[in-house]
């Protein structure tokens, strides 16, 4: 009898125990269903940005997210476009020139053609190169801008014609920059009688060029730059 008691007991707490947990089996699946249900409704929504951005505003201050950077480009609306017209290669001048003067001992004597920043620079160098202390060009020194001026007769790139002295006495400065001033502005002129189409300019430095002697007043320098210089 006793044993009897017993396995009733037994099962009667099998049964208990098991109807005891199925509840939380159901409850657990209810949860599962109402958390899917609540991400398909978040997924279906539209976020506004106004109320993100307020969430993530507070969201980083609790946290304290750093603070993203937005870089813009500033455009400057009052800068200047600059446009740079290129005009006949350095390259090419220098070797028109050169085939020039090749052959013959007193061109290449007093010619000489360095370049320097892609400019092409025509060194003219002689006792002889003008009439006593006056702008006014000698025969030979006119042979030597024909040679020159032929080359450059169709070129448009900017030219510069420097004119040098070299005085320290303050007292002579101003009549030597008006001599050297006027010879190379003399010599613009026989380059635009020439058919120069060039613009040009005449520029006067007081300084003695490297590898000359002291008679700089002797001295002028055609520089040949690789743009054109727009119109005035």
């Amino acid at each position: 009898m006793t044993q009897n008691n017993e396995h009733v007991f037994n099962e009667f707490k099998t049964e208990e125990t098991t109807s005891n947990d199925s509840w939380m089996m159901t409850f657990a699946d209810l949860l599962s269903l109402l958390l899917v249900f609540f991400i398909m409704i978040y997924a279906t929504t539209s976020i506004k940005k106004g109320q993100w951005d307020k969430l993530r505003q507070s969201m980083g201050e609790s946290f304290k997210a750093a603070k993203t950077v937005e870089k813009k480009l500033v455009t400057n609306l009052h800068a200047t476009k600059i446009t740079i017209n290129k005009g006949t290669d350095i390259d090419y001048l220098e070797a028109v020139i050169e085939s020039k003067i090749k052959d013959d001992a007193f061109l290449k004597n007093n010619i000489k053609l360095e370049k320097d920043a892609n400019s092409l620079i025509i060194k003219i160098n002689g006792p002889n190169l003008f009439e006593g202390n006056s702008p006014v060009l000698t025969e030979d020194s006119r042979v030597m801008l024909f040679i020159i001026g032929d080359a450059l007769q169709r070129v448009k790139n900017s030219i510069e014609i420097f004119g040098y002295i070299n005085e320290d006495d303050e007292s002579k400065q101003t009549d030597s920059f008006k001599l050297a001033l006027s010879r190379a502005v003399q010599l613009a002129s026989n380059m635009r009688e020439a058919g120069n189409l060039s613009k040009l300019e005449a520029i006067v430095k007081n300084e003695k060029p490297s590898g000359l002697d002291d008679k700089s007043l002797n001295r002028i320098d055609i520089i040949v730059r690789p743009y054109i210089n727009s119109p005035d």
